[in-house]
């Protein structure tokens, strides 16, 4: 690589990806890093009950927390690519529908063997999101 080629590059401004969390909004910059798997498992983990008395640090909270790491990771892991050639836009993996069907997956009883193909192929009935329109 030399400097002509850097200097060569198109440069762009990139729109960061945001969500609301409990009164905040949380940004994070769109694909192909891994801001979004931390937006992603952000909706997850307040989606399933725990008690307002229980510890952060507590075993509930812990397990709800790597739980939805795991399917954030997972969708990732399948969906999260150049931005040009992902099959489904950021914003679909963070719909609320979507998140919703993910988050149904966590059992608080067991921790998941979750592999990235079952997000994929839309295993334990959750919907993959829709494929982009082609450009």
């Amino acid at each position: 690589m030399r400097a002509e080629d850097l200097a060569a590059h198109p440069r762009g401004l990139v729109t960061p990806l945001a969500i609301d969390y409990r009164g905040y909004t949380l940004h994070e910059l769109p694909p192909n890093g891994q801001g979004i798997v931390a937006l992603n498992r952000t909706p997850a983990s307040r989606s399933t009950s725990i008690s307002p008395r229980s510890r952060s640090d507590g075993t509930d909270s812990l397990h709800l927390q790597i739980e939805a790491m795991k399917l954030a990771f997972a969708d990732a892991r399948r969906y999260v690519g150049d931005l040009d050639y992902m099959d489904v836009r950021p914003q679909q993996l963070l719909g609320p529908g979507y998140l919703k069907s993910r988050a149904a997956l966590i059992d608080m009883k067991r921790a998941q063997g979750l592999r990235p193909r079952h997000a994929a192929q839309g295993r334990h009935g959750v919907p993959s999101p829709r494929p982009m329109p082609p450009a």
